[in-house]
């Protein structure tokens, strides 16, 4: 692979990124079906599967969203490494969010496992890793 395919590559990744984010954040998780693999997998910072199926991991999105009033997220650049047809990503975050009137505040960072197939990446798998 020349770089000028993984740039690209990788730009489109951190593009994908940033859609994923917008969904959620701003409760339009039915798009999350663009992006996230049919088998896709979250799993817990011990690495234990938490949902599994694309249908499970988009509904773990939406309670969140539904439950929560979300005041600010912010996510630095991911850093992406690409590896032919896979592709590992991470970027740092930080949300401040309320649930039942109690102001929440986390930060971490979010890492992904992106396949290509059918033409475009998706998501196999993300796991989250909090600081707070």
């Amino acid at each position: 692979m020349n770089t000028i395919d993984e740039s690209q590559k990788k730009e489109e990744i951190k593009q994908i990124i940033k859609k994923i984010n917008y969904a959620w954040v701003k409760n339009r998780t039915e798009d999350l079906v663009n992006f996230f693999h049919m088998q896709m997998v979250i799993v817990g910072p011990d690495f234990l599967e938490l949902k599994k199926g694309q249908k499970a991991c988009i509904k773990s999105y939406k309670d969140f969203i539904d439950r929560a009033k979300i005041n600010n997220f912010k996510e630095e650049d991911a850093t992406v490494y690409v590896y032919g047809d896979t592709a590992i990503a991470s970027y740092g975050y930080d949300i401040t969010y309320e649930v039942d009137k109690h102001s929440m505040n986390d930060s971490g960072r979010d890492m992904f496992v992106f396949i290509y197939g059918d033409k475009k990446w998706q998501t196999a798998l993300r796991t989250m890793l909090s600081h707070t």
